[in-house]
């Protein structure tokens, strides 16, 4: 699949720290809001390693069963279990050679977590109902949206498990924090579903990019992908309208949620500049109110 190289300033630093990571064995922690991309994040660690030839497997653990998830990671052994008819590898024998990706690691069972914990400071594991050790070398990378430090004081997560992760962790910000990685995302989106709804539609117009900057996002860059995805499905002309697109709340109205980014800052510097310092004029340029602009300029410290 064609993967988009975000330009924005965390995403630079991002890419830096993949960089120096990939080539390494140690275990990944990827931490971020749903949807921010941290499956993406993954597999360019491992496109980027030397495991690179051997496979990258991909485990969503919030979608593991309490009792099948020994079974699913490590693999069983035939008639282990009831319903057990035949022998199963796990997704840990299948990554074998190469980088085991377990999103949501904050929802594997307990006991599991002591088995992953051995498997990666022994390199064994011992499939379900199996008698005798199995060897594997495995990459983990894992990510999680949750507090894991909240979970070890709840006792819902292993402190040492926790430790052995993250001896190298990625934050992945959330896409209101990136905003100028939004409209070069949004045509990038734009390309793949005129590749697969066969249409041409060229671009967005002038009110729909304001709404796609203005938007909370927060389901980040997957909420991003859904909405492009259906504009461009509705979109009859070869422009994108604002009117096409399915933005589920309110944009940017309040103080409370003044979304504190250069690019913003950027053009209230650039309309003071153009209105030689009358905020009033800026305040138009913008398109905002005066105390809005006001409220701004006390935000990002502008004089």
């Amino acid at each position: 699949a064609p993967i988009y190289e975000r330009q924005s300033a965390a995403f630079r630093e991002i890419d830096h720290k993949i960089r120096l990571i990939a080539p390494t064995n140690m275990s990944v922690l990827i931490l971020g809001e749903s949807g921010t991309g941290k499956e993406h994040i993954a597999e360019k660690i491992h496109a980027r390693s030397k495991r690179a030839g051997k496979p990258f497997v991909a485990v969503d653990c919030g979608l593991l069963s309490k009792e099948l998830a020994a079974s699913t990671l490590f693999g069983h052994e035939k008639g282990a279990f009831t319903g057990a008819e035949n022998k199963k590898q796990g997704f840990w024998e299948e990554a074998a050679g190469g980088t085991l990706f377990l999103d949501e690691i904050g929802n594997l069972p307990l006991d599991v977590q002591q088995m992953l914990l051995r498997a990666l400071e022994a390199k064994r594991y011992r499939p379900t109902g199996g008698n005798k050790d199995k060897k594997a070398d495995v990459r983990i990378i894992a990510a999680t949206n949750e507090d894991l430090p909240t979970a070890i004081a709840e006792k819902r997560f292993r402190a040492d498990l926790y430790q052995r992760l993250k001896e190298y962790t990625l934050r992945i910000p959330p896409l209101c924090d990136c905003r100028e990685d939004i409209l070069p995302l949004a045509d990038f989106f734009l390309k793949l579903a005129n590749e697969e709804f066969e249409k041409q539609v060229k671009g967005f117009d002038a009110e729909a990019r304001k709404q796609l900057l203005a938007y909370t996002w927060s389901g980040n860059v997957r909420e991003l992908k859904r909405v492009v995805r259906m504009s461009v499905l509705h979109t009859g002309g070869d422009t994108v309208t604002a009117d096409t697109l399915e933005l589920d709340e309110t944009p940017l109205a309040t103080d409370a949620s003044l979304a504190l980014n250069d690019m913003e800052k950027k053009q209230i510097v650039h309309a003071l500049e153009q209105a030689k310092g009358n905020r009033k004029l800026a305040a138009a340029l913008l398109g905002i109110g005066r105390t809005t602009l006001y409220n701004k300029m006390k935000a990002y410290g502008i004089e």
